[in-house]
């Protein structure tokens, strides 16, 4: 009889704990050497800094491709990897040959970028439940050392992968259709690759990789960004970011 008003203003309390935000991925394919691309780049990093969805943590990734290299002026953040991941939405969603500025909102929602279907398919793919995913991060030397834990096993086609994204980059533009233009970037992703299959452990399955880190990049303004997601532009099931140098 003793404990009764001490459940009931648990239960309470725990009512009246906020629900952590879901998180959501916004990923935006660019390049310094499209014309249409800079003021989308300012829209990814509004997006960004404002969260305008309730509910929602937006994280943004802008892979800069390297397939518009050939249009007068070569993207100093360019990546293969980028470009061919742009062809694996593209054949996915059937949008024939590569464009840009192409937004994709948790693997699944992919369109020409724009605020209004941005902020429209973020809100959908909130509604979406996602896999807990936890972090540990921690730099030596000129490495990233990365451990992502799970709670339960992904399905078997389901990759974990990682991003490192650098903020604050910018270039002055000398060539090409942005010639004259000073670009400011955000979310911009340095290097992507898949890791390990999460193995068994006690409490869940884990996987860890290191990840080297160029002594140019400013790893005070770096964030790592760890996914699972189907190969081939399939849904974002689990998502989590960190800082560099911070605790989760």
């Amino acid at each position: 009889m003793t404990h009764a008003p001490l459940l009931a203003l648990a239960l309470v309390l725990t009512a009246g704990e906020p629900r952590p935000p879901t998180p959501v991925l916004v990923e935006l394919f660019t390049s310094e050497a499209c014309d249409n691309c800079p003021s989308k780049e300012e829209l990814l990093a509004r997006l960004a800094k404002t969260q305008p969805v309730a509910g929602v943590e937006l994280i943004p990734l802008a892979f800069h491709m390297d397939a518009y290299d050939g249009l007068g002026w070569k993207d100093r953040f360019g990546l293969p990897d980028a470009t061919q991941r742009q062809r694996r939405y593209n054949a996915v969603h059937n949008h024939g040959k590569l464009f840009a500025p192409h937004m994709v909102v948790d693997g699944v929602r992919s369109f020409l970028a724009n605020e209004e279907q941005a902020r429209a398919q973020v809100t959908e793919a909130s509604h979406l439940r996602k896999a807990p995913v936890r972090l540990t991060a921690r730099t030596e030397k000129n490495e990233l050392v990365l451990e992502v834990h799970l709670d339960a096993k992904p399905e078997q086609d389901v990759e974990v992968w990682a991003a490192l994204v650098e903020d604050g980059l910018s270039t002055k533009v000398t060539a090409g259709p942005n010639k004259g233009r000073t670009l400011i970037h955000a979310a911009t992703v340095r290097t992507w690759a898949v890791l390990p299959p999460p193995a068994s452990e006690a409490n869940g399955f884990t996987t860890q990789a290191r990840l080297r880190l160029e002594p140019a990049w400013k790893r005070e303004r770096m964030r790592v960004v760890v996914a699972l997601q189907k190969p081939w532009g399939g849904r974002v099931e689990g998502l989590a970011s960190q800082m560099l140098g911070t605790k989760p």
